[in-house]
């Protein structure tokens, strides 16, 4: 949750910083947006290596690695807000983006040692990611207040990054924990085989790993499914892009433009309204999530989600009446399409990986499956995050260039749309083959229920 805590900060002070920074408004815009895409820029490598660097030195001490880094990068970043220096800034965003990923990846390894059973897997890791987006929602609210009442950035920015210290202890505290521990195993290194978990990174704030048969005893190797990832895998990938590039570069600027067009000078009233997508969203995952591994509907809930942020961003920019309505919106439609699109990663892997088991007649299948579900995932999340590496750039040109936020928000409502021409060929394409993406596990087979249960409650961000 701290880690959380302080990833959002900069786009809850965004006006604030600008002024603290002495910086004109039409540069501040990049600059902020500059500041997102530092974070995800090593996270369009690190999804590629992390696994394999936990299997070879162990989840405890890459756990206290990161969370080092995390807070050294934090560190970095108040350093520059005191200097008012922007390119130590950035330094220190790319630092804590290096950190920040490995961390959440590192908590869901520890989550799926700990608990067993495929129930209580799915329930732990829902709940970390509930309290995870719990922070950013106590960012928005907080961090306005708390600039507000001291009329000091720079104090606002320190409870960022005393919220990094306690997540530092929590690291350490747990460490300890996990070596005082008898029952539970601690080392996830090579020579531990029998309790080898692999963890994959999912996007840029946490992203939680999938794991396939309970957790417990998935190894990601180096295999693919044959003939190479289907249309409908590329298709995710392309929504992953279009859904997600609709709320995460806007909620970078959400505080400017809520105050520009509604809210004059009050930081705290559109630091609230800004929270509503990360507030329903902290609820909504693990019940949309839980729907679609029961009933599916993968394709045409993608499809509904695309209309619905196409229709948010058009209103947010065209009308004039509250943005709350507009918000909630975005905010139902980034739960939904979030557990869409990690579960049916995880579904075509398993639907290619089972079809190959039946033509093998041996275990071959299954171990193609693993690896199919590493290298899907691993490719999937840097795509995603190479896609936030320009996006929120393109956006901030949009908004210099135009003036205001009207074409900013048509840019993301044309990112909506074309998010609606990928979820329908989806939808064809699945319902004239296997249909593997609309069953849910009341008519899908067990072996893809486990791998839909993982990926839909233990998702991303």
């Amino acid at each position: 949750m701290q880690n959380f805590y302080a990833f959002d900060t900069p786009a809850a002070l965004n006006v604030p910083l600008m002024k603290h920074m002495n910086a004109s408004y039409d540069s501040w815009q990049i600059q902020l947006n500059l500041l997102y895409s530092a974070y995800s820029l090593p996270n369009t490598i690190i999804p590629f290596v992390s696994g394999k660097f936990i299997q070879s030195h162990g989840v405890e001490r890459v756990l206290l690695g990161t969370s080092s880094v995390v807070l050294l990068g934090q560190m970095i970043f108040t350093a520059g807000i005191s200097n008012k220096s922007f390119p130590t800034l950035l330094l220190g965003r790319v630092i804590f983006g290096i950190g920040g990923e490995s961390v959440s990846v590192c908590q869901s390894c520890v989550v799926a040692q700990w608990f067993g059973s495929e129930s209580q897997v799915s329930l732990a890791l829902g709940l970390t990611l509930t309290i995870s987006r719990f922070g950013s929602v106590l960012n928005s609210i907080l961090s306005p207040r708390i600039e507000r009442s001291s009329q000091s950035v720079l104090l606002a920015v320190w409870t960022a990054t005393m919220m990094c210290v306690a997540s530092f202890v929590c690291a350490i505290a747990l460490v300890r924990v996990i070596r005082a521990s008898s029952d539970t195993p601690t080392d996830l290194g090579p020579g531990d085989a029998s309790n080898e978990v692999t963890p994959l990174l999912i996007g840029p704030r946490q992203e939680l790993e999938i794991e396939e048969q309970s957790y417990v005893q998935t190894s990601i190797g180096p295999e693919t499914p044959q003939g190479g990832a289907p249309t409908e895998f590329w298709l995710i990938c392309l929504l992953c892009v279009l859904l997600y590039g609709t709320i995460m570069p806007f909620n970078n600027t959400a505080s400017d433009f809520l105050m520009e067009k509604w809210y004059p000078n009050d930081t705290v009233t559109a630091g609230l309204v800004m929270s509503i997508p990360d507030s329903i969203s902290t609820f909504l995952v693990p019940l949309s999530g839980f729907y679609m591994d029961v009933y599916g509907h993968r394709p045409l809930l993608l499809l509904a989600c695309a209309v619905a942020v196409t229709f948010a961003h058009l209103a947010l920019g065209l009308l004039d009446c509250s943005p709350i309505p507009g918000m909630i919106t975005l905010g139902v439609a980034y739960s939904v399409y979030g557990a869409a699109i990690w579960g049916s990663i995880a579904d075509i892997v398993a639907s290619s990986g089972s079809q190959q088991s039946v033509e093998a007649e041996s275990d071959a299948g299954e171990k193609a499956d693993e690896g199919g579900l590493g290298r899907a995932y691993g490719i999937s999340t840097s795509i995603y995050n190479t896609s936030l590496v320009f996006l929120p750039m393109v956006a901030a040109e949009i908004h210099v260039r135009s003036g205001g936020f009207l074409w900013v928000e048509v840019f993301f409502a044309s990112l909506g749309l074309l998010g609606v021409f990928a979820a329908f060929a989806l939808y064809v394409l699945d319902i004239r083959g296997s249909g593997v993406l609309d069953k849910g596990s009341r008519v899908g087979g067990r072996h893809q229920s486990r791998v839909r249960i993982a990926a839909t409650e233990a998702y991303e961000e």
